[in-house]
């Protein structure tokens, strides 16, 4: 079975995505593979967490993330274990090492964890803690390259507000032309088919 890692290179690659067919993904569930899959995933970050768990954790943390595109490797497009699909690129490695942390500290198994069922309270809490602290990072970033740089912060602003003025000037003239070419019972049935044609002309 591919993974979900190889089926997006082959994407970026404009490749042959690799998608398994029908009958595959059949014998791929019923034969159990997708949980085997899934354990053999929280083994290895167990495994990796068992090297670390005598140091803070911020250090298991930047341990796991260290590995984390080995593991991301490892985990079958149909695995049981969802967390790719949840979590599908390295933006989301530092949320991904704390669920691990948190699975393994709480003894919450892979087959019990789908879609993040179990863990969803503190996942939250996770994510929010992370986003939360990048915002504040960025926040500052830009506040220190505003006072360093003032000249350079007010271009960068003005351009800014320019190409969301004009992307937002675009989107008026679309839609009144939209509204000048169907009802309003039109567009509220619109079922989102030949979306080409419903645009067509419009842009």
């Amino acid at each position: 079975m591919i993974t979900q890692k190889e089926m997006e290179e082959n994407m970026r690659n404009l490749e042959a995505p690799g998608f398994p067919t029908a009958d595959e993904l059949i014998e791929y569930s019923e034969s159990g593979q997708d949980k085997k899959n899934a354990l053999e995933y929280e083994r290895a970050y167990h495994a990796l967490i068992e090297q670390v768990k005598d140091k803070p954790h911020d250090e298991q943390v930047a341990f796991l993330m260290s590995h984390m595109n080995e593991l991301r490797k490892m985990v079958d497009l149909f695995s049981y274990a969802r967390d790719m699909y949840m979590f599908p690129s390295s933006y989301y490695d530092e949320v991904l090492a704390n669920l691990m942390i948190y699975r393994y500290e709480n003894n919450i198994s892979i087959l019990d964890d789908e879609y993040c069922v179990t863990s969803k309270p503190a996942l939250r809490k996770i994510e929010s803690d992370i986003y939360t602290r990048r915002g504040a990072q960025l926040a500052e970033q830009e506040r220190k390259f505003a006072k360093d740089h003032p000249e350079e912060y007010k271009k960068q602003c003005e351009e800014s507000y320019r190409k969301c003025q004009k992307l937002a000037e675009e989107i008026l003239l679309t839609n009144k032309k939209i509204s000048e070419k169907y009802t309003f019972e039109e567009l509220m049935n619109y079922d989102g088919s030949n979306w080409e044609d419903f645009y067509k002309d419009e842009t």
